[in-house]
């Protein structure tokens, strides 16, 4: 393949992130064999990968490139401020990946593509229709005010990333990484606000791409049965056992061993059936109370004081037998 798969990586030994990206770089190995896979990171994680046991993901990587930061700059800051400047430090067309994602397929495919930059709808939706708008609004207009919310921008997921090298690709990154940096000043470090504000300013760069590309589980499952990469926000979804790969067993498990032995390849190589039962599919307006914070709180309730849950419930089945009946 041409095109380099390239993974962003801040990461210490009180995390999991180098785990997660060594999974996910495994699947892209599987998958395309032939593909060459690059790893952009800073001094301190470079140093902690070579010399310690978690040089184990040399076997699946083809290079490390490191970025030389001021101690005053956090892992987060470090993360983000490689990411959002991605297309000035490699050159070459590249498929940039989170490392909380797996590869299920060939991508071969991306090679013959002709956009500037491809990606995925954050959610699989306009923003205004996410179960998350009201939060990303707001950091919007903490950041850069209400104007931006003026226009129709679409509001992309910055997990996965298809990018050609050329100058109008080059120019964007630039002006994402000056939003971004705009952004730090204003205490918000993600970075999809500050894509946003990039594509308002720079429109018609990105061109929308299939979510199996970047199938958002907790967006949406339309994607699912043939996701290309699955997008699991590991350490973001809510704290149910849906799938492993949303759980850090699997990458806690990789760390102390050193390696990705037979058991959690198998995992990689099924995490489509790895999905529990019961589960139940929910959609539309179920999705915002599901995401709400009544639903959080009675969660937590169940797990920490059952008998306030409880009592809850009992008041809610009376509540809902009047609605029946008085209908």
């Amino acid at each position: 393949m041409n095109t380099k798969f390239v993974y962003v990586v801040v990461s210490n030994e009180k995390d999991i992130y180098l785990e997660q990206a060594w999974a996910s770089a495994y699947s892209v190995r599987y998958y395309n064999p032939e593909s060459t896979i690059i790893l952009i990171t800073d001094e301190e994680t470079k140093e902690d990968i070579v010399t310690t046991k978690r040089n184990g993901v040399l076997s699946v990587i083809n290079d490390i490139i490191s970025v030389k930061f001021d101690p005053c700059y956090n892992n987060k800051q470090r993360s983000r401020w490689i990411k959002t400047n991605l297309r000035n430090l490699i050159d070459g067309d590249i498929l940039f990946i989170d490392s909380d994602t797996i590869v299920t397929d060939s991508l071969a495919e991306i090679d013959n593509w002709t956009v500037d930059i491809g990606a995925v709808y954050d959610m699989h939706c306009r923003l205004i229709n996410s179960p998350y708008s009201r939060k990303n609004i707001r950091i919007l207009k903490k950041i850069f005010g209400n104007q931006i919310l003026k226009n129709e921008t679409e509001y992309f997921n910055s997990g996965v990333l298809y990018i050609k090298d050329n100058d109008k690709t080059r120019n964007f990154f630039s002006k994402w990484h000056s939003n971004w940096e705009y952004g730090v000043k204003k205490g918000v470090l993600t970075d999809q606000q500050s894509l946003f504000k990039t594509v308002n300013d720079l429109p018609q760069i990105i061109t929308p791409i299939s979510g199996e590309y970047n199938c958002q589980i907790l967006g949406s499952i339309q994607y699912l049965h043939t996701a290309k990469i699955v997008h699991f926000f590991n350490g973001k979804a809510p704290d149910f056992d849906l799938n492993p790969f949303f759980g850090v067993e699997i990458y806690q498990s990789i760390k102390e061993g050193g390696l990705i032995n037979l058991e959690i390849q198998t995992k990689i190589l099924n995490c489509k059936s790895l999905f529990a039962t019961p589960s139940r599919i929910i959609s539309g307006d179920d999705c915002l109370v599901f995401s709400s914070s009544i639903f959080i709180l009675l969660r937590w309730l169940k797990k920490k004081c059952v008998y306030v849950y409880n009592f809850i419930k009992f008041i809610s089945s009376g509540i809902v037998w009047i609605i029946k009946h008085t209908r």
